[in-house]
């Protein structure tokens, strides 16, 4: 029988496999391959262990797109130099690598990484801005302005976060792809310029794709009319006059639906999978919100409660769920609770159990992570919860968005007339009493 040879990208090693294979072996870890007798896995150094395990992880793909076995190998290396050459390797790489990096390996080289971290100060950890695609061929009158309306975009999302607040890294991208739309839509009926744009055409495209959002649109239009320094302003109405527009409900479920729904998914999914939509359905956190909490965000309490913080203050569980989740936490990194605090700040547990987040909310949660999330914070106004800062605190949930869901409670939760004055004034407009 004949045998395939292939060099391990760690050791050096030769590493063999049976040639009925139609795959090169990747690793001495890869499937059905005979290691190398220096493969890392059998060093004394169980950190250079983890380092050969750490090649077989199953890793999410990434923007970074960082060179994993290139830098399984030179943190090997450092490793066999001790602690000052970890650390002079880590400092080399950008912080979207040590990101990658960290979110690459097996938990317990994860675990070293971030221990390490937490002891050297400036050496930041950041996801990758995820970077929008332009369509092809687009005309330079329309190409430019878009470019513009990124930069404006990534400068809002390095202030949100130096100012201390968490942005997705695809809010860049995400927020182009409405205006890479609109601007297809009009070189294709022969317009190659947005400042001959008119609303006629803005109204036409949002009839073509109702999937769009308006006010995805038209953030991207009101960019553009600021970039007009010395258009007229004659015979336009004064700002002070406009009224404000309705707000638009957003889509619930009633309660009985929701807990139908968990129900389903307990019998059908694994443990992690129920946890993270519980999150979602009851909590009314976001599906990324969820997905990325860290360790630096779960801690039991003085009174032994599991307690999570997923915005500014930190939420007690349900009993059962506690024992639940502290169990998805120790599959995933074991011994998570004797971890000192500054090793926690990067290290996440969901996405040990759950590699896509896209393919949990397209098979998992249905395509529905908005309107479950929604019905999640109504139900919590109707249980009496109505006071939006805690809400926006508790959820990180915008004033914003609360609003609109308010506007699906029969009263007013925020009026400001006591009631019998409002009661004498309708008694007046009823004739039922006398002025």
């Amino acid at each position: 029988m004949t045998i395939k040879a292939q060099q391990c990208p760690l050791c050096d090693g030769t590493i063999t496999r049976e040639a009925r294979s139609r795959h090169k072996p990747p690793s001495c870890l890869g499937v059905g391959a005979i290691a190398a007798p220096e493969c890392w896995q059998n060093d004394s150094n169980p950190l250079l262990a983890y380092c050969a395990q750490s090649q077989r992880h199953k890793r999410r793909r990434a923007a970074y797109r960082l060179d994993m076995d290139g830098a399984l190998r030179a943190l090997g290396e450092a490793i066999r130099s001790g602690l000052p050459a970890v650390q002079a390797y880590l400092r080399s790489m950008s912080p979207e690598g040590r990101y990658e990096l960290i979110n690459g390996v097996i938990p317990p080289l994860a675990v070293y990484l971030t221990e390490t971290l937490a002891g050297m100060k400036g050496v930041p950890v950041r996801r990758t801005l995820k970077a929008p695609v332009y369509p092809e061929g687009l005309a330079p009158g329309l190409r430019e302005p878009l470019e513009r309306f990124q930069a404006a975009l990534e400068r809002r999302y390095e202030a949100r976060s130096k100012n201390n607040h968490d942005p997705s890294h695809e809010y860049v991208w995400r927020t182009m792809l409405a205006p890479f739309r609109f601007a297809e839509f009009l070189q294709q009926r022969g317009i190659e310029r947005f400042d001959v744009v008119r609303k006629r055409d803005v109204v036409a495209f949002l009839e073509k794709h109702p999937g769009t959002q308006s006010n995805h649109v038209m953030r991207f239009v009101r960019f553009l009319e600021g970039h007009k320094p010395w258009r007229d302003p004659r015979g336009r109405p004064s700002a002070g006059g406009r009224k404000p527009k309705a707000l638009q409900p957003p889509e619930i479920l009633p309660p009985d639906q929701i807990d139908a729904f968990l129900a389903e998914i307990q019998l059908t999914r694994t443990e992690a999978e129920y946890l993270l939509a519980w999150l979602v359905c009851k909590v009314g956190l976001t599906i990324r919100t969820a997905y990325d909490l860290s360790l630096e965000c779960v801690q039991f309490n003085d009174a032994g409660r599991l307690v999570i913080r997923p915005a500014d203050v930190w939420v007690t569980l349900p009993k059962a769920i506690e024992r639940r989740l502290d169990a998805v936490i120790e599959a995933a990194i074991p011994g998570w609770r004797t971890l000192e605090r500054g090793a926690k700040g990067h290290l996440t547990f969901f996405r040990h159990h759950i590699p896509s987040i896209e393919w949990y909310g397209r098979d998992v949660l249905g395509a529905r992570a908005r309107v479950l999330r929604a019905s999640a914070l109504f139900a919590a106004m109707m249980r009496g919860h109505t006071d939006r800062s805690t809400l926006h605190h508790t959820t990180g949930a915008s004033i914003p968005y609360l609003a609109k869901i308010e506007t699906l409670l029969s009263v007013d939760m925020h009026r400001r007339i006591a009631p019998d004055l409002v009661k004498a004034r309708n008694d007046y407009i009823l004739g039922d009493q006398d002025g």
